[in-house]
């Protein structure tokens, strides 16, 4: 049968992204990606599921299927691929501040990962509600926290706090939150790709313990994020890289954890 026009151009970002595939990681990434694509389109949707992908040691909201590992594990792509270092420092920083019946505010959910590990860490009695700016997130937010059987102890709110600087997706909320707006908490975790400076700076709220990723190549380097903390009375310190990985090196993610220091010793 002969194609339209409009299947035609439907094929052109498609023979774009391909192309810019073999350009960046060869022909074979472009031959992997095309055979995963066919199995996840016809034999994986039959397959049992075989628990979830793990990220910093915890289930996300996707199932493996059965097939996927060890079979094919040089085929999955990065989002069905076990991540043991993803957010390893944000994660140190929140197991260190973290204690049973605190409030937790996490601006910046991601894949819900750290939102899921703080509910853990305050257990029961205590709650996380987190900001994410992007509608996909929400719901990676909430899968990961079903995943781990804290939903109940998670809230989130869609909107962006400070500017939108970076945020991942595609469907970003209009609604911005002031930091000055923010609710009182006992941690105030960050990962929001260089707005924690302009938060930092007008935040009104005195969290007992800030746990914060930095954003050196988005002016919000390792040095200024700790000069602003301690001029509001913390005592700072830097974890080293947010993961271990090359990626990070030479971009200034660093984790940085502070504790007020009026309630340090406690």
């Amino acid at each position: 049968m002969e194609r339209s026009v409009y299947e035609w151009a439907a094929m052109v970002p498609l023979a774009s992204k391909i192309n810019r595939i073999r350009q960046d990681q060869g022909l074979g990434a472009v031959v992997r990606r095309a055979v995963f694509s066919a199995y996840r389109r016809s034999a994986r949707r039959f397959l049992p599921d075989a628990g979830y992908v793990l990220y910093g040691g915890l289930p996300v909201g996707r199932a493996r299927k059965i097939g996927d590992q060890p079979l094919l594990s040089k085929l999955l792509p990065p989002d069905l691929q076990d991540n043991p270092i993803y957010e390893q420092e944000l994660m140190n920083g929140l197991r260190g501040t973290v204690r049973p019946g605190d409030r937790v505010v996490v601006v910046g959910g991601g894949e819900g990962i750290t939102a899921s590990m703080a509910a853990m860490l305050a257990g029961e009695t205590g709650s996380v509600l987190c900001f994410e700016g992007d509608r996909a997130g929400i719901a990676a937010v909430m899968r990961t926290a079903e995943a781990n059987g804290v939903a109940d102890r998670i809230s989130c709110t869609y909107a962006v706090v400070g500017r939108n600087i970076g945020v991942f997706g595609t469907e970003v909320a209009d609604r911005i939150v002031p930091p000055h707006e923010l609710p009182p908490c006992d941690v105030l975790e960050m990962d929001c790709e260089g707005s924690e400076v302009e938060i930092l700076r007008e935040m009104t709220i005195q969290p007992r313990a800030v746990v914060v990723e930095t954003h050196g190549f988005a002016d919000a380097s390792t040095s200024l994020v700790m000069d602003i903390l301690k001029s509001r009375g913390y005592e700072a310190e830097d974890l080293g890289l947010a993961e271990p990985k090359n990626a990070c090196v030479g971009r200034d993610e660093h984790v940085v954890v502070a504790l007020r220091v009026s309630t340090s010793g406690q």
